[in-house]
């Protein structure tokens, strides 16, 4: 339950995040998330990078 990633609630700070969904698009992934605390929603979208930390970008 606890994160790792040092998000933290919008509302009340707390690290007690759930993701509850998770929607991959294109070179991100959507998670919705709520606060184990005070049972805020919030939405947060990562980035898919490559291991030096730069985005993927798409070829066509």
């Amino acid at each position: 339950m606890s994160n790792r990633d040092g998000l933290k609630c919008p509302v009340c700070t707390s690290h007690m995040l759930l993701v509850i969904d998770s929607r991959p698009k294109r070179d991100t992934i959507v998670r919705r998330r709520k606060c184990h605390k005070c049972a805020t929603l919030f939405s947060t979208i990562e980035v898919i990078s490559d291991t030096k930390g730069q985005p993927i970008k798409e070829t066509a």
